[in-house]
């Protein structure tokens, strides 16, 4: 996590709170409630949408990480969202690749038994 810019909301508490339940590994759903609290208190604090894309790629939701990682990019350009960004648009383009070779081999075993 970074650290608090100029631009903070008056009360960054439930940031904090969030930020200090997103700890680890796991996803924690409290630090998502906290950190979608805090991003409506203050959309346009780019640490805050960086938390919760990290809280909710811890999900599994690759779509909504990237959203909130876009999000975080289109109040700043930063470092973070950037590298952030561009793992999951690797991992979503892994996944896509893999849906895609699947249905090419369910084509195929469907076109040899007709």
């Amino acid at each position: 996590s970074s650290g608090i810019n100029a631009e903070w909301p008056l009360r960054p508490g439930e940031y904090l709170k969030g930020c200090a339940l997103n700890i680890g590994n796991e996803y924690n759903p409290k630090a998502e409630e906290k950190l979608i609290d805090a991003a409506k208190m203050s959309p346009t604090t780019y640490e805050i949408w960086n938390e919760l894309g990290d809280c909710i790629w811890k999900k599994g939701d690759k779509k909504g990480a990237r959203n909130c990682f876009e999000r975080a990019l289109s109040h700043k350009k930063n470092k973070v969202s950037l590298r952030n960004l561009s793992i999951v648009m690797r991992q979503q383009e892994q996944v896509s690749k893999e849906e895609k070779r699947k249905k090419y081999r369910l084509r195929l075993c469907v076109d040899t038994t007709a």
